[in-house]
């Protein structure tokens, strides 16, 4: 006995499984909704096979990729791999994950779906005035060209949560989860990530709860991401292992500075500093 149709249950669906009526009544729009986002429909979904979390997923990213029963964990990898082939959105880099209590650093990929479970309420921001990402994959990982800014805190700013050596990087995208219903679209928060920077590359930080930009970060971005001479291009390994996250702390925690008494009137500038790391 019929118990209705897609259009009669669309109210029902849309509820069960997080995806808009919109999307589920016309699936053309399904490219216009953000890869986290789409991710974020698959966050409970449980296979027999690891493998599988990846595989399902092909139609939804519109990517087509060999299937290789016993690669594990790895399709997931080659899934995230092959969604930057085919777009430029930054989105995908917006998972945040509670695993790994004991690894300080992570690669720029998500480990599962799982990892864009508060990802429901992210979109792009399509402005045509802003320029898009360059994304390529190397044996580094992932070269990006985008916008960072120094996530340091100002002393009037109580609000802000970043650490000193902290980077944050844009994703052009915007999380409108914590907005209330009295609140306009125009007060969602900026998404960016935390990286901090190790010898020639730099790693994800601070994973573990979902990062909007604070107030001065937020502007600045707003400015650098419609300014090209603002964007830079940088280096983010795809995976981090738990090894190689300890053997970085003790590079990345070291830290010293370098401080100038100088009579009144007087100023000091740096000039061609090397290693530029430091």
């Amino acid at each position: 006995m019929p118990i209705g149709d897609k259009e009669s249950l669309l109210g029902t669906l849309s509820s069960i499984t997080k995806i808009d009526g919109h999307v589920l009544s016309d699936s053309s729009l399904l490219s216009t909704v953000a890869v986290a986002q789409r991710m974020s429909w698959a966050a409970k979904r449980q296979t027999t096979r690891v493998e599988d979390l990846a595989y399902c997923l092909f139609d939804l990213f519109d990517v087509n990729l060999p299937l290789i029963y016993g690669e594990g964990t790895k399709a997931f990898i080659r899934l995230q791999e092959a969604i930057i082939q085919e777009s430029d959105d930054l989105s995908l880099f917006a998972w945040t994950s509670q695993r790994d209590e004991d690894q300080r650093y992570r690669g720029i990929f998500a480990k599962a779906p799982e990892e864009f479970a508060g990802c429901g309420s992210i979109v792009r921001d399509m402005s045509p005035l802003i320029p898009s990402a360059i994304l390529s994959l190397n044996n580094k990982g992932l070269e990006i060209t985008t916008t960072i800014a120094l996530g340091t805190r100002p002393s009037w700013d109580n609000s802000s949560s970043c650490d000193y050596g902290d980077y944050m990087m844009d994703l052009r995208c915007f999380d409108f989860s914590h907005l209330s219903s009295l609140q306009t679209q125009a007060e969602a928060k900026h998404v960016a990530i935390y990286l901090v920077r190790g010898a020639d590359e730099y790693v994800r930080h601070r994973f573990r709860a979902k990062m909007c930009s604070p107030y001065h970060v937020d502007q600045y971005l707003s400015l650098a991401r419609r300014d090209n001479s603002m964007s830079t291009t940088i280096h983010i390994p795809k995976i981090l292992r738990r090894a190689e996250s300890l053997a970085l702390e003790p590079r990345i925690l070291t830290k010293f500075k370098v401080v100038w008494d100088l009579p009144v009137g007087f100023a000091g500038e740096i000039l061609d500093p090397q290693p530029l790391r430091l």
